[in-house]
């Protein structure tokens, strides 16, 4: 953040004072539009190592690579893209040159996303790193090709929309590594519409009576719910009494709670929600994460109602 935040005060003063200190803009020339550029990359590439550190340390640790000693290898590889960010600042009046910085930051992205993955490359296909190193050969491959084949001017246009079309993709493709929820279009005709919703409500009680009571009591709104034709996530009937069946630290159930509570649409809180720690947390998540939460049957209309099967009959 610290080097992120210097590179761009150089950028900053490299594009509008001149060699003698004077102010001087040049709105919408080729280094106002590589200002542009410049700016757009440091603030993306900042949000998503700081959104690699808190998913990777913080929230998902069982992810760590301690084999390749990736915390080493992260520092190494988002410091050396740090110091690209000065080469950068330094190179806004000079295209050529910022085009040739500007795909050796992509290289040592990708690079880094790579060693990182290694040795079980399924992590690398399977997460947002592929979403990163796709986002970036729509710059690296149109513009290397550009270089050895197109005349200067041809080179700066395809340089410029590959990198709009970068950044463009960069976000709605990994919206839920940067901000935490799935990304869905303004026009989209599901935006606000609620399909899943997570069950948030006390589960521990004081004796064994009282959490199955607690157990219980979300079952009876699960079924509810899910009467009603909403998709249910219920964390009580998902590990219950794993207190005494399994040998498993809480910590990691609720854990598991939040990540599924991110793939829901809404929250569903039981009136109990007030004697739980948990619940609150989950709760705080929800208002954090932008969600609906709701405290009532009646804010949810009925979808489909269903009948109630009727076993032992051939239909």
């Amino acid at each position: 953040m610290v080097v992120a935040g210097l590179a761009l005060a150089t950028g900053l003063e490299e594009f509008i004072l001149t060699e003698s200190g004077q102010l001087n803009i040049e709105w919408f020339s080729w280094s106002f539009w590589f200002f542009v550029i410049f700016i757009t990359t440091v603030v993306r590439f900042v949000h998503g190592a700081m959104r690699h550190f808190d998913r990777t340390y913080s929230e998902q640790p069982e992810t760590v690579n301690w084999r390749i000693s990736q915390p080493l290898l992260d520092i190494l590889g988002l410091g050396i893209e740090a110091f690209i960010f000065f080469m950068l600042a330094y190179s806004l009046s000079n295209h050529g040159r910022f085009i040739i910085y500007y795909l050796i930051l992509l290289l040592v992205d990708c690079l880094w996303l790579l060693i990182i993955s290694l040795p079980n490359m399924k992590h690398y296909w399977s997460e947002h790193r592929m979403n990163w190193t796709i986002a970036n050969l729509v710059v690296l491959v149109p513009t290397s090709v550009s270089i050895i084949f197109f005349p200067y001017w041809l080179l700066l246009w395809v340089f410029i929309i590959t990198v709009a079309a970068h950044t463009i993709m960069d976000y709605p493709l990994n919206w839920e590594v940067y901000f935490g929820r799935p990304f869905q279009w303004p026009w989209s005709r599901s935006r606000g519409k609620i399909d899943t919703v997570f069950i948030a409500g006390a589960y521990l009680g004081n004796n064994f009576d009282e959490t199955e009571k607690n157990i219980q009591l979300a079952e009876q709104y699960s079924i509810k719910l899910w009467n009603r034709g909403y998709k249910v996530f219920c964390p009580h009937l998902n590990t219950s009494h794993f207190e005494v069946k399994a040998q498993i630290d809480e910590k990691a159930y609720k854990e598991f709670d939040l990540r599924m509570l991110r793939c829901c649409d809404a929250v569903f809180v039981l009136p109990n929600w007030k004697d739980s720690v948990g619940a609150k947390t989950e709760i705080e998540e929800a208002k954090r994460l932008g969600k609906p939460i709701l405290y009532s049957l009646g804010k949810l209309p009925i979808r489909r109602v269903r009948s109630k099967p009727t076993f032992g009959t051939n239909q």
